[in-house]
């Protein structure tokens, strides 16, 4: 397969100015959107650059750039010719600075929620006000989009009432009610000191078994849940402003625990805090806040924990609720949903049982929000650095994401192996972290190809910086991917006019018989960020 690529400034596509400050070399500008609410609970709008101050890590920044963004979005039309696709989306007709996206988590919720969740969500798209933009994503064995942003209630209505309940990859034990069977087991064998300590013993190492299956699927699971929570930040990063992601969830815990209290033979706790504290902040660097709502509603019925609580009670039956009262502290979802609902800015929502709450909490937030630009030296750094936003009006509550990584990135970055490219060729979202725009056309069987690359999201130090590039064919859930790295120095003159019309680049191939579509993949060496694109066989014009 031949090759003709050529790495240049411009390739002439339809561009769209952003609505960000000017570029300033060697600085990097960091953006911050804050919610302002009243004691009412309120949106405080008419607030001004002056009324705000910003501290990263106790150091007063200039706000270089200041914009409310309440006020009612305005349509606007598609910039893209036949043969041109883009991940950027100003360019497809959407100026929203601000969006709100669904995630209906199927991996972690029980299906009864499931189902409760189904129908109010479909009751809520039969009201939904005229040209609201609703993207709304499905978590089960993989992350789906159910639809992407649209103001169309119907088709959403449609693409929700298609899906069915999942169904959980592994089922867990509730460790709280065999320690009860096990308690009352051992009072009907009180006539059998021998009988009571040989069922102790079966029982402890049968409850442990329980907690070591389950510890396996919780953290399958957990590792699953982030990973789609990090995909969606992707996905949802090249949309300026704040992205509020309402996640209707049973939980996640902030741990696992193994053996009697963590200690005998297999015994262990294992935390996952790190984990999810390092997803929290790459949400939060991507500026997507957590809206968190438990799935399970508020309950109505105390009679299992009054249970519990006479038969941990109960001599005999006091060892192995201890063991599964641990278990319980460990395991409970509060405070990991807590932690990266606090980590973005966002809200986590429990004990309702209207499960579209955060909807309105994130609508009613985005009417109250403003945008906090400030320059910060252009530098390598991992240092997570915790911000503060203060404004000088009383009786108000605010809500932003508590930091950043002067790095674009943020740890950690390596090199890829051919893993990590296939694992991004299976993403069912496209990445934005990386915008670009494709003009393509056919000519008999040979394909020409053109991007725009923005410059404005790679990390170039001097003029100089490097992309890779793949470009896959597709065919039969099957890809054929080809590689291209690539350096390369711009002076002055050239350097701004890559951040005003962005980076070019050139191929010409012939795809196999067969291929449905195209997946192009660019990835900045510096910082390891990419975005991703596909481009549908049938759309591009040949003659």
């Amino acid at each position: 397969m031949r090759w003709i690529a050529v790495i240049c400034v411009t390739v002439g596509l339809a561009a769209a100015q952003d609505e960000t400050p000017t570029f300033r070399t060697g600085a990097r500008l960091v953006e911050v959107t804050v919610s302002v609410t009243g004691r009412d609970g309120q949106p405080v709008a008419g607030l001004r650059r002056e009324d705000f101050t910003v501290t990263d890590r106790r150091r007063q920044r200039e706000i270089a750039f200041f914009q409310y963004e309440g006020e009612a979005q305005t349509p606007a039309p598609r910039l893209l010719a036949p043969g041109q696709f883009s991940n950027r989306t100003e360019l497809l007709g959407d100026r929203s600075r601000n969006v709100i996206a669904l995630l209906i988590d199927g991996l972690n919720t029980r299906p009864e929620d499931q189902a409760l969740v189904r129908l109010q969500l479909l009751q809520y798209l039969r009201d939904v006000a005229p040209a609201t933009r609703i993207a709304i994503y499905g978590l089960g064995t993989d992350l789906t989009v159910l639809h992407d942003f649209t103001t169309d209630a119907t088709a959403l209505r449609q693409a929700i009432e298609k899906t069915l309940p999942q169904q959980p990859l592994q089922l867990e034990t509730d460790i709280q009610r065999a320690a009860i069977e096990a308690g009352r087991l051992l009072d009907a064998l009180a006539w059998s000191p021998i009988a009571v300590r040989m069922m102790t013993l079966f029982q402890r190492g049968r409850i442990e078994a329980a907690q070591n299956a389950n510890a396996a699927a919780q953290q399958d699971r957990t590792q699953r849940t982030l990973g789609a929570l990090e995909s969606l930040g992707r996905h949802l990063t090249g949309i300026p402003g704040r992205k509020s992601l309402l996640w209707i969830t049973g939980g996640l815990p902030m741990g696992t625990m193994t053996g009697a209290a963590g200690q005998g033979p297999g015994g262990n706790i294992e935390s996952f805090e790190g984990r999810i504290t390092s997803t929290g902040r790459r949400l939060a660097q991507q500026n997507v806040a957590l809206y968190i709502v438990e799935a399970g509603g508020l309950p109505v019925d105390g009679t299992f924990n009054m249970e519990a609580i006479q038969e941990s009670s109960a001599p005999r039956r006091r060892t192995f609720y201890s063991q599964a009262e641990t278990t319980r502290d460990i395991t409970n979802p509060r405070s990991a949903l807590g932690a990266l609902a606090a980590l973005t800015g966002g809200r986590h929502l429990a004990n309702d049982n209207d499960r579209l709450q955060g909807y309105r909490y994130a609508l009613n937030d985005l009417r109250g929000a403003y945008t906090l630009g400030f320059y910060i030296p252009d530098e390598d750094s991992e240092r997570w650095h915790d911000v503060r936003v203060q404004v000088k009006r009383p009786g108000v509550s605010l809500l932003h994401r508590q930091g950043y990584w002067p790095a674009p990135a943020g740890p950690p970055r390596r090199k890829w192996t051919r893993d990590d490219w296939n694992a991004v060729l299976r993403e069912p979202l496209q990445s934005s972290q990386i915008r670009f725009t494709a003009r393509a056309t056919r000519a008999g069987g040979e394909i020409s190809l053109a991007l725009a690359i923005q410059a404005a999201d790679l990390k170039l130090q001097d003029g100089a910086g490097g992309f890779d590039i793949c470009i896959a064919d597709e065919a039969d859930g099957e890809f054929r991917p080809e590689f291209q790295t690539g350096r390369f120095r711009l002076n002055a003159e050239q350097l701004a006019r890559a951040y005003a019309q962005g980076l070019g680049y050139q191929r010409k191939w012939t795809p196999p018989a067969g291929t449905q579509r195209i997946r192009v993949v660019v990835r900045d060496q510096a910082t390891g960020l990419y975005g991703s694109l596909d481009l549908p066989v049938t759309e591009i014009p040949g003659n």
